[in-house]
């Protein structure tokens, strides 16, 4: 009875927080409530720092006490006794104090008391902080689960439901009553249910984490697509004794996936994927259509095992541009020819890097587009476009093609030559670029009447020659025409017609010539 006694628990900020008793006066407790916990800091304070026993005689003598010892004095104490209070782990949880009204210090029985009052406490403290602990995480299990847009539940070791969220019950269509207590197949016997509940099986049986995507059928005739992950939870003993289910609905990306599939099924390019060495690991269709094989003769093998170009060496590159790829994080372009019965195909190739979430390649993606009849229409029009320019460039005339702007798009070599210049030099110019102004604003003006007429149109134009001849040009313009027949700018023909003009000039020379010495003339003369 002369023994009065205190708890302080340390708190998270390093101070302790006094405990009501009925032993001390609740002024007492009041002012002492808070001591920081450090070297010298009251009995309390000091045991907590070292993590062992304080002893202080008389208050009134011993340094520790040298800010306390007022309030101790007040209340009529003068020895002090502090012994830490220390969980199963070694960790302070606080101090177990007595007080005295006499000096003195604590014979080897009240010592013994003391010390064992101080374990009683460290295993009430411990046992509630893991009870206080267990109930904040079982609320925030239950705040997590209960507003999860996932489902969750929980199995006992007899396979039975202990716990479903209302996402889960809202799925299945039934009620916690109907739910809790029963097996799976106890609700629904079929053959999905039964690979369902072989999974939390499994898991009860390995310990191990498993995964599946589970069909789940609702109300309304459509089924949804949850990817189900079964973890197994542990005793003290290592021993599983429930399997938590949390399932996340992937309808979406199944559905994605389907019309993925439906556009590749369907494609006429070549699809495949392949891993970072270069073995396949998907084919569509048009690859097994196009060489005759059925697309497990591919999987696994890399192209230099399949022969897919057709030589060793093209093979070899290819599969070097698809490790290349997978190395260096980049899409990448090839062009490839492959061989085949009917003969040799050219094909486009785009390698795309397929990156994990860490940012690693794991595969590449690689579309091959047949481009054999693309290759040979324009080799046909490049062999078009030489004879063309050929005839063009044959022509004496001059030959010019503007946009309506009067810009100059293209023309022969005797208007370069007309010109002086380079085809650099005339592209993308005007007439105000290399002629006088007076000569190009009358050229701008008969493009100009001709645009908006929208017909062939004729004018004679005198021209000088970088090498100053000075020349006649009749030049016909007709509008230029895109393929969908919009006019987009003018075509030009000039023609030399100098000599022609000499000739019909000296023609009507001759002519006034001879009607003047006819009509001068005393004789009859008559032309039949």
């Amino acid at each position: 009875p002369e023994l009065l006694s205190s708890i302080m628990l340390l708190d998270g900020s390093g101070y302790l927080r006094c405990i009501p008793t009925p032993s001390l006066s609740e002024d007492y407790i009041a002012a002492i409530d808070g001591v920081l916990v450090g070297e010298g800091m009251g009995s309390c304070g000091t045991a907590a720092a070292r993590g062992e026993t304080v002893i202080v005689a008389d208050v009134r003598e011993h340094p520790y006490w040298g800010a306390y010892k007022h309030l101790a004095l007040q209340a009529g104490l003068l020895a002090c006794w502090s012994e830490p209070i220390v969980d199963s782990s070694g960790k302070v949880l606080g101090t177990f104090s007595v007080y005295r009204h006499e000096s003195g210090v604590p014979s080897v029985l009240e010592l013994a008391s003391v010390r064992q009052a101080s374990h009683l406490a460290a295993v009430a403290i411990e046992r509630r902080q893991l009870q206080d602990a267990l109930t904040l995480r079982e609320l925030e299990f239950r705040t997590l689960a209960e507003n999860s847009p996932d489902i969750v539940a929980r199995f006992d070791n007899n396979d039975h439901y202990v716990y479903c969220n209302p996402q889960f019950l809202k799925v299945i269509g039934r009620t916690k009553a109907e739910v809790i207590g029963k097996a799976p197949v106890e609700l629904r016997d079929d053959e999905v249910i039964a690979c369902f509940q072989g999974k939390i099986e499994e898991v009860l049986c390995t310990g191990l984490k498993v995964e599946l995507v589970h069909i789940v059928p609702v109300q309304g005739g459509r089924n949804i697509h949850e990817h189900i992950w079964f973890t197994p939870e542990f005793d003290p003993l290592g021993r599983v004794v429930s399997v938590l289910l949390v399932g996340h609905d992937v309808s979406a990306i199944k559905e994605v996936e389907r019309q993925l599939s439906t556009l590749v099924e369907h494609l006429p390019d070549l699809v495949i994927r392949l891993n970072a060495q270069g073995q396949y690991l998907y084919v569509s269709p048009a690859v097994s259509k196009l060489f005759g094989m059925p697309a497990e003769a591919f999987i696994g093998k890399t192209i230099v095992d399949v022969g897919m170009a057709g030589d060793s060496a093209s093979d070899m590159a290819l599969l070097n541009a698809i490790q290349a790829c997978a190395q260096e994080g980049v899409c990448m372009m090839s062009e490839m020819t492959f061989r085949h019965p009917s003969g040799d195909r050219m094909f486009d190739i785009m390698h795309v890097p397929e990156c994990n979430e860490f940012g690693d390649v794991e595969t590449v993606l690689m579309v091959a587009r047949d481009v054999t009849g693309l290759r040979l229409a324009h080799n046909t029009l490049q062999e078009k476009e030489v004879l063309l320019r050929c005839l063009i460039d044959s022509i004496p005339d001059l030959i010019f093609f503007k946009n309506t702007n009067s810009v100059y798009l293209g023309f022969n070599k005797a208007f370069a030559g007309f010109c002086g210049r380079s085809e650099a030099d005339l592209i993308g110019k005007t007439d105000y670029d290399f002629t006088t102004s007076a000569a190009a604003a009358f050229f701008q003006k008969k493009d100009a009447e001709m645009l908006a007429s929208g017909v062939m149109c004729h004018n004679d134009e005198w021209v000088t020659f970088p090498d100053g001849r000075e020349v006649l040009l009749n030049t016909m313009k007709t509008p230029l025409f895109d393929v969908g027949g919009k006019v987009i700018g003018v075509i030009g023909i000039s023609r030399d017609i100098t000599e022609r003009y000499q000739m019909e000039q000296e023609l009507m020379k001759r002519e006034r010539e001879f009607r003047t010495l006819a009509e001068s003339a005393p004789d009859n003369i008559v032309r039949y």
